[in-house]
């Protein structure tokens, strides 16, 4: 309190902006003494139960650690969706909301929409290799088999709310890209959190993953959110949506906000199985570094 350091991980300054929610880093982050005093100086207000912040007329806030859905929540889930396939743990009540307050714009993340881009994307069913071969060696007659993507693969990029915004807007493609220069600047994280959407094990064949990280620095605001797939002996999947908004215009101007979505994924169904081992299989962070893009697209928000 007062002119103290606060240590909770939310609300916690951070130290190295090497922060990049992509590079190959570990858990344990440097802490920098940031007193309260030079925090709001820079005008941020940082709410008082750890969930967000007020800054340079933004307001960043997450619904975190509210558990999985409960079995009510589910059929309720279920019946929005149109679907009774639903990952084993979905954080429905987890959330990241970033408001420009002065347009009313909103670009929300959580698991609904997440899921619904999963049945957007209307993907076949992946087989895996165990599977490939059982069926050459059975009779499938009287086998029920599955008819939906198990990998919950979504084409979710984020939800941008107009409903409250004085203009509509909307994302249009650029060749602009994300000044990762400016990002790798040293400066006091004022705000980070990362939210999980949902995940899946895959009925133990691996791990779906599909989480939110945001965090917000004087200079402006950063977020990644990440669908992470390893199906083991079969496939590695990576879908990353970046949004960097940086504090560069008055807080009542038009937001400047940029979204970065890149694919990537391989095939380990053959020799390029090798080159992934160790982390490289269980980390994202480090997967990332070896996966081949399949899809690349910058785009800019705009107001109408």
């Amino acid at each position: 309190k007062g002119r103290g350091i606060h240590f909770e991980l939310r609300g916690c300054h951070f130290a190295r902006s090497t922060f990049l929610f992509g590079a190959n880093i570990k858990k344990t982050l440097s802490v920098m003494v940031v007193e309260e005093d030079k925090m709001l100086g820079d005008g941020a207000e940082v709410f008082e139960d750890g969930s967000g912040v007020r800054l340079k007329g933004w307001r960043v806030q997450t619904c975190n650690g509210k558990g999985i859905l409960k079995a009510d929540e589910i059929e309720e889930f279920e019946r929005r969706l149109g679907s009774g396939h639903l990952p084993e743990m979905v954080h429905g009540n987890n959330s990241l909301v970033c408001t420009h307050e002065a347009s009313g714009l909103k670009l929300r993340f959580d698991a609904f929409h997440a899921l619904q881009g999963w049945l957007d994307e209307a993907a076949p069913p992946l087989e895996i290799a165990i599977a490939k071969e059982w069926k050459n060696s059975h009779d499938l007659k009287g086998v029920q088999v599955v008819k939906y993507d198990w990998t919950y693969t979504t084409r979710y990029h984020g939800t941008l709310d107009n409903s409250e915004a004085s203009a509509a807007a909307q994302w249009t493609e650029t060749t602009d890209r994300i000044d990762r220069a400016r990002l790798s600047v040293q400066e006091p994280i004022l705000f980070f959190d990362e939210v999980v959407l949902y995940e899946s094990e895959l009925d133990d064949n691996g791990v779906a993953r599909m989480s939110v990280k945001v965090r917000v620095m004087p200079s402006g605001w950063y977020a990644i959110l990440r669908f992470w797939l390893r199906v083991d002996g079969t496939l590695l999947r990576m879908r990353d949506s970046r949004f960097y908004c940086p504090f560069d215009s008055a807080p009542e101007a038009p937001p400047t906000l940029l979204r970065e979505v890149c694919y990537k994924e391989e095939s380990l169904m053959g020799g390029a199985a090798a080159k992934y081992h160790g982390e490289a299989m269980t980390n994202a962070d480090i997967a990332q570094q070896l996966l081949p893009t399949k899809k690349e697209v910058t785009e800019r928000l705009l107001a109408s």
